[in-house]
């Protein structure tokens, strides 16, 4: 029998096995015959379909190696344990470089609020040509930059009229006593409209619309939230979901990620988030995060609960760049390192200067 008869029947035989798991496994198998050679193809297999299984135990450091190695598999490639990834390094002669400490990932709502001590860090005045604002606006330094970058290529863009295209800041980070100020005010304008409501349930119907003290997103000192010039020139309530329907907004849709921010308070996860949709709702959140969260349209609730559970995984980024990002029980965090040439970190080391 001639050798590639062989390689034909040995990938057969895995297609048996793996047709139990689903037609997305037969799929995913089909995929990986078609891009590599009967050496790896039954290693490539066994790591999608013991993914699939949840069977960990049965992938091997070289298959995840061989999956690893694939430039075509961008996204979530597999689930890789430190031990693993360390081992693969080594053998690869990489190195494993913090490129997240998950600091932007805090999760906020109703049942999660942050503590009452809580401060962010590094908070600066954003003031750019290349960023319209409302009014003054504070941020983490960090999150300003990528803000400022990101505003700079949107507003560079044309509407279909012709017109340019004007994203503006409205509002940054808010102190608990400024989140508590906006949110009595939205408990008395309900009060008024409906004197016989108890206070109770006006705080209630209010907290869906403006989120009590500690509760909010802007506590944090990387959430914005945008308006756009049309939106402006027709005057009345600036902050609504007909963002959503704005040149601005579409290309926030397909950019905003690469620059680090989402939209967390996106349509269809109310029941996530605990609150209302918020088009014009962003936050800072750092690579690959962003791009995790934007590629699977996942809120940081969602993103943190998938890591929380599968505690560590590979992700090709599109450009190429090969992270492991694992969450942290300890710190309750999700972390990522970007896996790097060591050859690289040491030319970069011998550089004058540094």
């Amino acid at each position: 029998m001639q050798p590639n008869s062989l390689i034909g029947l040995e990938v057969r035989s895995v297609a048996v096995n793996v047709v139990r798991m689903g037609l997305a496994a037969v799929l995913l198998l089909f995929l990986v015959v078609s891009v590599t050679d009967g050496s790896t193809s039954k290693e490539s297999v066994n790591v999608v379909a013991s993914a699939e299984a949840g069977d960990r135990d049965k992938v091997s450091a070289s298959a995840i190696g061989h999956a690893l190695a694939d430039p075509s598999r961008e996204g979530i490639v597999c689930a890789v344990r430190h031990d693993e990834i360390k081992t693969i390094c080594q053998s690869w002669k990489r190195e494993l470089v913090p490129a997240s400490a998950g600091e932007y990932l805090t999760v906020v709502s109703p049942r999660e609020p942050v503590p009452k001590s809580f401060r962010p860090n590094n908070l600066v005045s954003v003031t750019s040509k290349d960023l319209p604002v409302q009014k003054s606006i504070e941020l983490n330094r960090e999150a300003s930059d990528s803000l400022i970058r990101m505003a700079k290529l949107i507003n560079s863009h044309k509407r279909p009229n012709g017109a340019s295209c004007r994203l503006v800041a409205v509002s940054g980070y808010r102190s608990p006593s400024y989140q508590s100020a906006l949110f009595e005010r939205k408990v008395n304008s309900i009060l008024n409209a409906n004197p016989r409501l108890s206070k109770a349930e006006a705080q209630k119907q209010a907290a869906k619309v403006v989120a009590p003290p500690y509760e909010s997103e802007h506590a944090l000192g990387t959430t914005v939230d945008f308006t756009t010039g049309s939106q402006i020139s027709k005057g009345g309530d600036i902050l609504t979901n007909d963002i959503g329907n704005t040149e601005e907004y579409a290309l926030m849709m397909k950019e905003a990620w690469r620059f680090g921010w989402v939209n967390s308070l996106m349509p269809g996860k109310e029941h996530l988030t605990g609150r209302m949709t918020e088009q014009w709702h962003w936050r800072y959140v750092g690579a690959p995060h962003a791009e995790i969260m934007w590629s699977k349209g996942w809120v940081p609730e969602e993103y943190r609960d998938y890591m929380r559970e599968q505690q560590s995984i590979a992700f090709r980024s599109s450009t190429g760049d090969l992270y492991w990002v694992h969450y942290d029980n300890a710190a309750r965090r999700v972390l990522a390192s970007v896996i790097v040439d060591r050859d690289s970190i040491a030319s970069v080391e011998q550089e004058p200067g540094r």
